[in-house]
């Protein structure tokens, strides 16, 4: 496993982010965005997990672990004054996970093929 402190900061970022009571009072730039943002967050850790993570059955169980996460982080806004658990936010978390595995094993390819191309 390779040392990846992205990866410790994005999982910090996503518990601080999906835990905390919501402010008074927030700007919303367009309807839905926290879906994008949960998206974004959850892309990140799954190219963070790719990279830190070079064992292929290791990372099968990174991100379903992420998954889980996702899913545990759902369930605990429920209890949290002002939050409250969203179907929505688990897929959009989902979705991130496995767009971000597909973004970092295709151009991790693509790179390789282009390496190998500059050599030859």
């Amino acid at each position: 496993m390779r040392r990846n402190r992205w990866l410790y900061i994005n999982i910090i970022i996503i518990l601080v982010g999906t835990l905390m009571p919501p402010g008074e009072g927030g700007v919303k730039l367009f309807p839905h965005v926290d879906k994008v943002i949960h998206f974004i967050l959850f892309a990140g850790l799954a190219i963070n997990s790719c990279y830190a993570i070079t064992d292929s059955k290791k990372l099968t169980l990174g991100l379903l672990l992420a998954v889980i996460l996702g899913f545990i982080t759902e369930i605990i806004q429920d209890y949290i004054p002002g939050r409250s658990l969203d179907f929505y936010d688990a897929l959009a978390d989902t979705l991130g996970i496995y767009i971000g595995y597909l973004l970092y094993s295709n151009f991790t390819t693509l790179f390789k093929k282009l390496i190998r191309w500059a050599k030859a």
